[in-house]
């Protein structure tokens, strides 16, 4: 899998279309599988990235609890 990242000047909702265009004319058979704005791929390293350490934190709540023998 390949990413690439692409800066315009103008809306990234209206340069995806383009972008499929070029990608396209260079080489139908190379799939465009996601488009999506850097803000939008920064959002969901950080969703991932928070649900990470809620269950870490969790975890080590629970492993604190004191167990009855």
């Amino acid at each position: 899998m390949v990413f690439y990242y692409v800066r315009t000047a103008i809306d990234p909702e209206q340069a995806a279309p383009l972008i499929r265009r070029e990608v396209a004319a260079l080489d139908p058979n190379l799939p465009i599988r996601e488009l999506k704005t850097m803000q939008t791929q920064i959002e969901e390293n950080m969703f991932s990235e928070h649900i990470l350490s809620v269950f870490h934190e969790h975890f080590c709540r629970l492993a604190t609890v004191p167990r009855r023998g």
